[in-house]
Formats: C-alpha cells, sequence, structure tokens
C-alpha cells in the first residue's frame, strides 16, 4: 500500500510542476497593449493651457474697444472687438474640450484594457483548476481502490478513508484580482497587479499539492 501511495504522490508532485508551466503560459500570453492606455507619469489634463492665438485675438480685441472709444467708426471698432473677443473665446474652449476628451477616452481605454485582463486571467484560472480537480479525482478513486483492497480491518478502512473524504482544492479567488486591478490607474500598474496574481496563483497550485502529498502520506 505505501509503495503504492508514494506512486500516487510522484504523479501529483509531477502534475503540479506541468500545470505551473501551464498557468504561467496562460498569464504570458495576456497581451497589455500601452497605446490605449494612459502615458506613464503624465497626465493629459495638464495639455490645457490657453493656445497663443487666443491671446492674439484677445489683444485686437482690447485694441479695437479703445479705438472705438478714440475715433468716430466706434460701430465698426466694436463689431471687430466683439469678433476679436469671441474668437479668443473659442480657440481657448476648444483646447480645453480637446484635453478633457483625450483624458476621458484614456480613462475609458484603461478601464476596457483592466476588464478585458481579468476576463482571461478568470478564464486561465479556470482552466487551472478545471485540470487540477479533474486529475485529483481520478487519483482519489486510485487511493480509494488502494484501500479498499487492503488487508485492513474495515474499521480501519473506514478511518484512513475519512482522511482522504475531500481533495485538496487550488485556493484562489478571480475576485481578489479584480480588487486588485481597482486600483490600477495605468499600464505600469496593470503589468504589476496580473504579475503579483501569477505568483499567487502558482504559489496556490503549490499549496495544493503540498497538502495532498501530505494528506496520502499520513495514510501509510
Amino acid at each position: 500500500m505505501k509503495e503504492k501511495i508514494n506512486i500516487i504522490n510522484q504523479s501529483i508532485e509531477e502534475k503540479k510542476d506541468r500545470l505551473k508551466e501551464k498557468a504561467s503560459r496562460y498569464i504570458d500570453a495576456i497581451v497589455i497593449s500601452s497605446d490605449s492606455a494612459l502615458p506613464q507619469g503624465q497626465n493629459t489634463t495638464k495639455s490645457s493651457s490657453i493656445p497663443p492665438i487666443s491671446y492674439l485675438l484677445y489683444g485686437i480685441s482690447g485694441l479695437s474697444a479703445i479705438c472705438a472709444l478714440a475715433t468716430d467708426s466706434k460701430i465698426l471698432s466694436l463689431c471687430i472687438s466683439a469678433a476679436s473677443a469671441f474668437g479668443g473665446y473659442k480657440f481657448s474652449n476648444a483646447k480645453k474640450d480637446v484635453a478633457t476628451k483625450t483624458s476621458a477616452n484614456s480613462n475609458i481605454s484603461v478601464a476596457e484594457m483592466k476588464n478585458e485582463i481579468t476576463s482571461k486571467v478568470l478564464d486561465a484560472v479556470k482552466k487551472t483548476t478545471n485540470e487540477w480537480e479533474d486529475f485529483m479525482g481520478s487519483k482519489q478513486k486510485e487511493v480509494q481502490e488502494i484501500i479498499a483492497s487492503s488487508l485492513l480491518d474495515d474499521n480501519q478502512k473506514d478511518a484512513i478513508s475519512s482522511k482522504i473524504f475531500l481533495y485538496e482544492v487550488i485556493d484562489i479567488s478571480i475576485s481578489e484580482f479584480s480588487s486588485m486591478m481597482s486600483s490600477a490607474v495605468n499600464v505600469s500598474d496593470i503589468k504589476t497587479q496580473l504579475n503579483l496574481y501569477k505568483s499567487k496563483l502558482l504559489s496556490a497550485i503549490d499549496m495544493a499539492a503540498t497538502k495532498q502529498i501530505a494528506k496520502y502520506n499520513s495514510l501509510v
């Protein structure tokens, strides 16, 4: 019985290594494009300064107003003044609108990127945990058959069978990743959180395999 359990534990160790390699590939295959994110260390809203042409038009407006007071052509001068002031106002606000829209679009792009990455991570976690559970389901049956065919009496069989009633699962939460991503504001943050979660996933695979091997070792 001990030799058979050792063989199963060896297969769990090998499965752990293969599963970690697969999980790493799943996460590493997630492409993070910097084109649709806020520039790292910059803020697009800073580009809302008033363009030089606005100052020029304001200056023309001011001179026209002075001319209206000093000359007989008050109507013409006042019209030029009003038109220049309006032009300066429109140019100034046009640049502010562009800056605001650029910032808003960047923020939307970052949000969309985070949603897409979260979806891909969820898929990677599902593939990993499902493969582990399918594997452990088959190993659980093998161990139960080993116990049933052993020379132990029924009471002993029941006692050790109760120790392996449930197999270890990969303890990883996708909601934790969603929470981690909520704090990301740029590409650098997203990459950092993704790598951190990858480490958590690999550690969870290690932990599940280690606990399961220890559980089966306790049978002999």
